[in-house]
């Protein structure tokens, strides 16, 4: 009888553990901040770009990306504009940020409304030593198709993210830090002198 229980409860765990959404839920509750290096590999057909930096998220609604290699540039969301700032071009765009992030994978990590209200997700099970979940954008207008997020130990360690065009981009996660204390002008940005604005 022992052994039928321990078998019962061996079962039910690793159906918990096998629940991709769960990860997904657990994985968000009490996030505030996230960071964590990443690895960026974007395909299409044959052709392979990568790049690496760091990754801040700041929820609700904030964001950093420092992209260092192969060459620097930053994309930053201060819960008001997204900027991009590109100091070899010598350039900053500036976006309204609301309608910039709908249905992207920053409103996914950063929003603080209940996830399924913008996206319909799916369990995919277990692969490649992790959790998977499907999430696809309820926005019929999304240039995203799907994302699928990969979980080890309730922490999120790859992104795959699918285009309307078929562009496949996976950004692979390291050294996560779960709410770090930051800077209270971390997600401040203010164009360097000289450069050129562009407003969208």
């Amino acid at each position: 009888m022992r052994w039928l229980m321990a078998l019962f409860m061996l079962a039910m765990g690793q159906a918990t553990f096998a629940d991709g959404v769960e990860q997904m839920k657990s994985f968000l509750k009490g996030l505030e901040v996230f960071q964590a290096d990443f690895t960026q590999t974007i395909v299409q057909g044959t052709k392979k770009e990568r790049s690496s930096g760091l990754l801040t998220l700041q929820r609700p609604g904030k964001f950093r990306w420092d992209y260092e290699k192969p060459y620097p540039h930053l994309v930053l969301a201060d819960a008001t504009y997204v900027w991009i700032y590109d100091p070899d071009l010598e350039q900053v765009t500036r976006r309204t940020q609301a309608p910039a992030l709908e249905g992207t994978p920053a409103q996914l990590l950063t929003n603080d409304v209940p996830i399924d209200k913008s996206f319909t997700l799916s369990d995919k099970g277990e692969k490649d030593g992790m959790i998977w979940v499907e999430l696809v954008p309820k926005d019929k207008e999304s240039q995203y198709v799907q994302f699928n997020l990969g979980f080890k130990r309730e922490e999120v360690r790859i992104m795959r993210i699918v285009d309307k065009f078929n562009q496949v981009t996976d950004i692979e996660f390291s050294s996560i830090k779960r709410n770090p204390a930051l800077e209270e002008d971390f997600f401040v940005f203010e164009p360097p002198e000289g450069v050129d604005v562009i407003h969208q």
